[in-house]
């Protein structure tokens, strides 16, 4: 199964990007879908707006990330690619979709964009790096930190655990 957002696809191994020219959401158990096409939430132009509100600025910040240059923070960093700021905007955008709001974007020093969820003392970190590489990052008040590849079925788990 895979994301489909405003035109663009993330496989589910959330880094392989394809123009679909449809824009889709992915469903998880707990979001309160539109409507259901073939395990999709189907958003219609008319209704992105009202979706794509709760986290604008965060979805802004993200795709400013494409004027950052190598060297950006006057310390070697590295910017992130575009691969890298499309992965972050999907999920991103499918976070918003489902209701999930986010507390912080940032890019790193290794061209990666951290993507911080937070509910009281719980806290995740979502990171998509150059490559693929993506990972995720549970901290908890009275549990081990966890972490762990970014795949659609761990980021629906760490969404679980944040929110419960």
């Amino acid at each position: 199964m895979s994301l489909l957002l405003d035109t663009y696809a993330v496989s589910p191994e959330l880094n392989h990007l394809r123009n679909t020219g449809v824009a889709n959401v992915w469903q998880y158990e707990f979001n309160r879908p539109k409507r259901v096409n073939d395990g999709f939430v189907l958003i219609r132009p008319d209704e992105a707006f009202d979706v794509l509100t709760l986290n604008r600025q965060k979805l802004s910040d993200i795709v400013s990330y494409k004027n950052l240059v190598d060297n950006w923070d006057e310390d070697d960093a590295v910017a992130p690619s575009p691969q890298t700021i499309m992965v972050a905007l999907g999920v991103a955008l499918l976070l918003t979709a489902t209701g999930q709001s986010i507390y912080h974007i940032v890019p790193g020093p290794n061209g990666e964009i951290m993507i911080n969820l937070r509910n009281g003392t719980k806290s995740a970190e979502l990171l998509a790096y150059p490559g693929g590489r993506n990972k995720f990052v549970r901290i908890g008040p009275s549990e081990m930190p966890e972490q762990g590849a970014l795949t659609p079925e761990s980021l629906r788990e760490t969404l679980q655990w944040l929110n419960r």
